[in-house]
């Protein structure tokens, strides 16, 4: 039986559980005017999911884990590229100032 060499093992696991838990904290952080306590949370609850992964992935069958893991991990990256060109459309007060919309500067005589 040949090897996979793209199967996830616990540490891969917990890393990626990490790094998937601590979009919503980056979101959060943008959205709330740079809250930096309640991203400090967001972002111990998402080390706190990566260590819970990690350990159960390395005491567990990893492979299941991480299989798993993958499968949750398109479905959260799907919605988080939709959250995230939602927050940068037209409508969102992250996007680029309409041109016509800002005031002419007037000209200041010097003197």
């Amino acid at each position: 039986m040949s090897e996979d060499f793209n199967e996830f093992n616990s540490w891969d696991s917990g890393g990626a559980a990490a790094m998937l838990a601590i979009v919503p904290a980056v979101f959060y952080y943008v959205n709330s005017g740079h809250d930096y306590m309640g991203t400090a949370v967001m972002a111990g609850i998402a080390a706190g999911v990566g260590l819970f992964i990690f350990v159960l992935a390395h005491l567990t069958d990893s492979h299941i884990i991480g299989r798993i893991l993958q499968l949750t991990g398109i479905l959260f990256c799907i919605g988080y590229w939709v959250y995230a060109i939602h927050m940068w459309s037209n409508n969102s007060k992250f996007s680029p100032p309409d041109p016509a919309a800002i005031p002419a500067e007037t000209a200041v005589d010097p003197q």
